[in-house]
C-alpha cells in the first residue's frame, strides 16, 4: 500500500497552523433541466450582443447548453451592456476566430470569468477576449476565459486584467480539463496560485504562451528598501506570512498535471516577495517537458526560471501493526458518533446542529486516513507513461487522493470541540450519552498518539527510504522537469535556480524549509522518493541576496539532475552554496555541463557548492569571489564521486585538491575530442548591453579572440556611442560589456608645448591622435629634388574616416597627399595664420615641400638682349637704306611748273 505525498507533521507539531480546504467546485451534470428551459436542438449561431446576452442567460441552466454547438460570427463589445458571466458551460462554443471586447467582470464571489464554469463536456475554441476580471468579495478562482474549466480551452486568448487572491490564471482560475493553444497578455495579480495561463492545474496545458505580468506589482506593506534580509528574523513571521504570497508562474501558479510545449516572455513575481515562483510554474508535483522562459523572475525564495518548487513523487509503503492500530481508533471513532447520532434528542437543535458537523467532520477524516490506510493500493512507479511510448506527447497523468495532513489535524481538532460544546450544551440531558462522547475524546486522542508514536521513533536510518531518481531518471514523468530552457535573469533573497529553485518535499508548517525531511521518515514505513531534472538548460543569471543559487538548481533536498547545462554566471551576495549546476545537493549530479562564474562566500563550486553524488560532469568556472570551500567541480563533496573533469584551474577539483578518476583537470584543447560535449561549452558569449537594456551578442571560439564589436548609431545630440569594458586577448568564459553615450571632443592636438598639429573632428574621450613618420617615396613620383619641410601620417584609432588638419607651417610651400599606389597628388590647402589648414583621410600620409627660388641668370639675359638690341638695329639700318634706294630712282614730276619734259 503506497501514499503518494509526504506531508504529516503539519498536524503534529502546529496544528494552530491548518490551511482551510480549498473550495470544493462541483458542476452539477447531473441536474435535471427547469420545465421552462429552452434547449436548443442543433447549432446555433450567435451574430449579435442581444442573441450572445440571451445565450449566457440561458446557460444558467446545465442541460440548456449539452451536446449543442454555439457559434459566433461576428465581433461583438460587451461595454455597454449588463454582462453576468456564463453560469455552466457543457456544449462546444466556437468563437470562429472572433473577438469578445469590453468584457468588465466587477461583482463580488468566485469562480469569475467570461464563463464561471466549463464542465467536462465543454469546449471553446477560437475565441479572443479582452477588458477585465477583477471580482469583489471571495475573488477564488478568477480567470480570463474561465473561472474553472473541467473540459478543454483551444485557441484562445485574453488580453486585459485579471485579479483575484487565490486561484487566478489569465485563462482559467482552475484547470482539470485541458488548456491548449491559448495565451494571454496585460496584467495578472494575486495572492497564492497564479499564473499566465491556470492559477491551479492538475489538467493538461500544451503550447500556450504568456505575454503578461504575472503578479510584478507588489501587494504587501514590506518593500525592497525596507527588508534587510542579513537582519531578518524568521521566528517572527507566521504561516500566514509564509504562505500568503506563494505559488505563481507565467504559465501555472501551481501544477500536478502536464506543462508542456508552453512559453512565457513576461515578468513573474512580487521583487523579493513570496514562495514557489517560477518562470513557467510555481510548484509542480506533475511534469512540466519542452518549456522556455524569457521574462525576468523575482521571489524571496524557491525561485527558478522555470519553476519555484518541485515536490518528488513520494510513497510509503506501511507496516501492518500501524495501518491495524490506526483503522481500529478510525471504527471505534465512527461508532461513537454515530451512537451520539442515533441516541440525541432531536429537539434539542443547538445539540442536533453540532452532533450533525461532528457526522460532517468524522466522514471527511474518515475519506482523508482512507489515503493512509487504503483498500486499494496506488498505482507503482512503472505504472506512470513513458515518454515516447503514447501518441501523446503529453500524457495525462494519473490523478489519485492524497491525504491532506494538514485538514486531518482541523477534524480531529473540531472532533474534540464539538464534542466539549455538545457536553456544555446538553447539561444533564447529556448523561445518556456521555460514555458515546467520552469515547469520542478518547479516540481522538488515540489517533494522534498513534501518530506522534511514529515520530517519536523516528530514525535517520536511510535503510528505510529509497531515492529511485537515478534509476528511473528516463522511465517516469510525475515529478520531473524534462527539456525545458531559462534564458532570463533570477533573482530571490534564496534558494534560487535557472531551471528550479528548490526540489523537496513541502511542509505546510514549514514554508521557509527550515527543517530536515529526513529526521522525520515513518520507521513503521519504507518511502520511496523520485525527482529529476533532465536535459535543461539555463542562460539566465542567477543571483540570491543570501545562500543557495545555482545554474539548474539551488537546492535539491533529493532526487537527481540529469544531463543539464547552464552558462550563466551565479552569485551569492551575502551567503555561501553557489555552484554551475546547484547550490547545494543532496542527491546526484550526473553527465551535466557549467560554463561559468560563480561568487559567495565558501561553499562554492563549478558544479556544486556541497554535493555527494557528483558523476561524469564538466565544469569550466572563474570563481569570482570567495573565502573557502572552493572548487572547480565541488568546494566540497563526500560521495559518490566519479569522471568528473574541469577545464585547468589552479583551484583544484574539490575543496583546493585533484584527485584522479573523480576530479582531474583538462586542457580546453582537448574539449573537442570528448564526446557529448555541448555547443555551449565550446563557444563563448558576449553580451554587449545597451543604455535602453537593449542586447546583442557576438559568440567565438572557446580560447579565440573577439574581433569586432557592433555599431551603435550616434544619439539625438550626436553624441557617438563607446563600448567601456570590450575584452582583449583570448576568451574563455562568457562576458557583458556595457557601454554610454558620450559628450563629443571636438578637437585633438599633438604632444608638443605648441602643438604641430590640431585635427578637428567628433572624437571621445579615449581618442588620441597618433603622429607617424611615413616612408616617403620621392624617386617614384619625380619629386626628387623638393625639399621636404615636414611629413607625416595622423592616425585616430576607432575615429572618423576624414577630419580637418591644421599644421604649423608657412604658407609658402606645395602640399602632397601619399596615395595607395605609392604616387603622390596635389592637396590644396588655406592659410590659417601661422597654421595651414586642410582635409586629411584618417591615417593617411602627407608632404610637405618647399618653394625652389634659383639664382637670376643676368649674363644670359644680357646676351640675349644684346642680341636683341642688335638684331633690331641691324633691321633699323637695313629698313632705312631700303627707303633710300626708292627715293634716288624714282622718275621726274611733269606736273609742276618747273619740272622739265624730257627730250625726244
Amino acid at each position: 500500500m503506497k501514499n503518494r505525498l509526504f506531508r504529516f507533521l503539519s498536524f503534529l507539531l502546529l496544528p494552530f497552523l491548518m490551511l482551510s480546504l480549498s473550495p470544493f467546485s462541483a458542476f452539477a451534470e447531473d441536474a435535471e433541466p427547469a420545465e421552462d428551459a429552452e434547449i436548443p436542438a442543433e447549432a446555433v449561431e450567435i451574430s449579435s450582443v442581444e442573441e450572445f446576452l440571451l445565450f449566457a442567460e440561458n446557460c444558467t441552466m446545465d442541460s440548456y447548453s449539452r451536446d449543442v454547438r454555439f457559434l459566433l460570427t461576428a465581433d461583438l463589445d460587451l461595454s455597454d451592456t449588463d454582462f453576468s458571466p456564463i453560469q455552466l458551460f457543457f456544449g462546444s462554443f466556437d468563437g470562429g476566430n472572433h473577438s469578445i471586447r469590453g468584457l468588465s467582470v466587477t461583482s463580488d464571489g468566485s469562480r469569475q470569468g467570461l464563463f464561471r464554469r466549463i464542465g467536462t463536456s465543454g469546449e471553446v475554441r477560437n475565441l479572443f477576449v479582452s477588458g477585465s476580471v477583477c471580482p469583489g468579495g471571495t475573488r477564488l478562482y478568477v480567470g480570463g476565459i474561465a473561472g474553472e474549466n473541467a473540459g478543454v480551452i483551444h485557441n484562445c486568448g485574453f488580453a486585459g486584467t485579471v485579479e483575484g487572491t487565490r486561484y487566478i490564471g489569465g485563462i482559467a482560475g482552475n484547470n482539470t480539463g485541458t488548456i491548449s493553444h491559448c495565451s494571454f497578455s496585460g496584467t495578472l495579480t494575486g495572492e497564492r496560485d497564479a499564473g499566465g495561463i491556470a492559477g491551479i492545474s492538475s489538467g493538461s496545458v500544451l503550447s500556450c504562451a504568456n505575454y503578461g505580468k504575472i503578479c510584478s506589482t507588489p501587494i504587501d506593506t514590506v518593500t525592497e528598501t525596507e527588508f534587510n534580509f542579513n537582519t531578518f528574523d524568521i521566528s517572527q513571521l507566521t504561516t500566514e506570512d509564509f504562505v500568503n504570497i506563494s505559488n505563481i508562474g507565467g504559465i501555472a501558479g501551481s501544477s500536478s498535471g502536464t506543462v508542456g510545449n508552453c512559453a512565457n516572455e513576461g515578468a513573474v513575481g512580487y521583487k523579493y516577495q513570496g514562495f514557489n515562483i517560477g518562470g513557467i510554474t510555481g510548484k509542480t508535483n506533475g511534469y512540466v517537458e519542452n518549456c522556455r522562459n524569457q521574462g525576468t523572475v523575482w521571489g524571496q525564495r524557491d525561485v527558478g526560471g522555470i519553476a519555484g518548487q518541485l515536490e518528488p513523487y513520494v510513497s510509503m509503503v506501511f507496516t501492518e501493526d500501524l495501518l491495524e492500530e490506526l483503522q481500529t481508533e478510525m471504527d471505534g471513532l465512527n461508532s461513537s458518533v454515530s451512537s451520539i447520532s442515533g441516541t440525541i434528542n432531536n429537539s434539542l437543535s443547538a445539540g442536533a446542529d453540532t452532533i450533525s458537523q461532528m457526522t460532517s467532520y468524522t466522514q471527511a477524516l474518515a475519506e482523508e486516513v482512507a489515503a493512509i490506510v487504503p483498500t486499494d493500493s496506488l498505482p507503482d512507479l512503472s505504472d506512470l507513461p513513458i515518454p515516447g511510448e503514447s501518441d501523446d506527447p503529453f500524457p495525462v497523468l494519473p490523478v489519485t487522493d492524497t491525504p491532506d495532513y494538514s485538514q486531518i489535524t482541523a477534524n480531529l481538532n473540531l472532533l474534540l470541540t464539538s464534542s466539549n460544546q455538545l457536553i456544555y450544551l446538553m447539561g444533564n440531558a447529556a448523561s445518556g450519552i456521555s460514555g458515546a462522547l467520552r469515547s469520542v475524546n478518547t479516540h481522538v486522542n488515540a489517533i494522534q498518539a498513534i501518530l506522534q508514536k511514529a515520530v517519536d521513533n523516528a530514525s535517520d536510518s536511510r535503510d528505510l527510504t529509497e531515492d529511485i531518481s537515478v534509476r528511473d531518471a528516463y522511465v517516469t514523468n510525475t515529478g520531473a522537469i524534462s527539456a525545458c530552457e531559462n534564458a532570463a535573469p533570477v533573482r530571490a533573497d534564496t534558494n534560487a535556480g535557472g531551471i528550479l529553485g528548490i526540489c523537496a518535499v513541502e511542509l505546510s508548517f514549514d514554508v521557509a524549509g527550515e527543517l530536515d525531511i529526513s529526521s522525520y521518515i515513518y520507521t513503521d514505513a519504507i518511502t520511496t522518493f523520485f525527482s529529476v531534472v533532465r536535459d535543461c538548460t539555463n542562460k539566465g543569471d542567477v543571483t540570491v541576496r543570501d545562500s543557495y543559487s545555482g545554474g539548474i538548481t539551488g537546492r535539491m533536498a533529493q532526487g537527481a539532475i540529469v544531463n543539464c547545462g547552464n552558462s550563466s554566471e551565479i552569485r551569492c551576495e551575502n551567503g555561501d552554496f553557489c555552484g554551475g549546476i546547484t547550490g547545494l545537493s543532496n542527491g546526484s549530479v550526473i553527465g551535466c555541463c557549467a560554463r561559468s562564474s560563480v561568487s559567495g562566500t565558501k561553499y562554492l563550486g563549478g558544479i556544486c557548492g556541497l554535493g555527494t553524488a557528483v558523476r561524469s560532469c564538466l565544469s569550466h568556472v572563474n570563481i569570482l569571489d570567495g573565502k573557502e570551500y572552493i572548487g572547480a567541480i565541488a568546494g566540497s563533496a563526500e560521495g559518490d564521486l566519479a569522471e568528473n573533469l574541469f577545464l585547468t584551474n589552479p583551484i583544484g577539483g574539490i575543496d583546493g585538491a585533484s584527485y584522479a578518476g573523480k576530479a582531474e583537470p583538462i586542457d580546453y584543447t582537448l574539449l573537442p575530442d570528448l564526446e557529448n560535449v555541448p555547443d555551449f561549452f565550446l563557444t563563448v558569449s558576449v553580451r554587449f548591453v545597451q543604455e535602453d537594456g537593449s542586447e546583442m551578442e557576438r559568440t567565438v571560439r572557446l580560447g579565440e579572440t573577439l574581433r569586432e564589436t557592433p555599431s551603435v548609431p550616434d544619439n539625438v545630440d550626436g553624441q557617438p556611442w563607446q563600448w567601456d569594458n570590450v575584452p582583449a586577448g583570448r576568451l574563455f568564459e562568457n562576458v557583458t560589456v556595457t557601454g554610454h553615450y558620450v559628450a563629443p571632443i571636438p578637437v585633438l592636438a599633438s604632444s608638443e608645448a605648441r602643438p604641430v598639429y590640431l585635427v578637428e573632428g567628433v572624437f571621445s574621450e579615449d581618442h588620441v591622435l597618433s603622429v607617424q613618420e611615413p616612408e616617403l617615396p620621392f624617386s617614384a613620383s619625380g619629386l626628387s629634388d623638393a625639399t621636404v619641410l615636414c611629413s607625416a601620417a595622423l592616425l585616430v584609432e576607432n575615429g572618423p574616416d576624414e577630419f580637418l588638419v591644421h599644421m604649423l607651417a608657412p604658407s609658402n610651400g606645395n602640399l602632397y597627399l601619399l596615395l595607395s599606389d605609392g604616387t603622390w597628388a596635389p592637396l590644396s590647402y588655406e592659410a590659417d595664420g601661422s597654421y595651414i589648414r586642410f582635409r586629411l583621410p584618417n591615417g593617411a600620409a602627407f608632404a610637405y615641400t618647399e618653394n625652389v627660388l634659383q639664382a637670376f641668370p643676368v649674363a644670359t639675359v644680357c646676351g640675349i638682349a644684346g642680341a636683341v638690341i642688335l638684331s633690331a638695329a641691324l633691321v633699323f639700318v637695313l629698313v632705312r637704306r631700303k627707303k633710300r634706294a626708292k627715293t634716288v630712282s624714282a622718275p621726274v614730276p611733269t606736273d609742276g611748273p618747273d619740272s622739265e619734259k624730257p627730250s625726244a
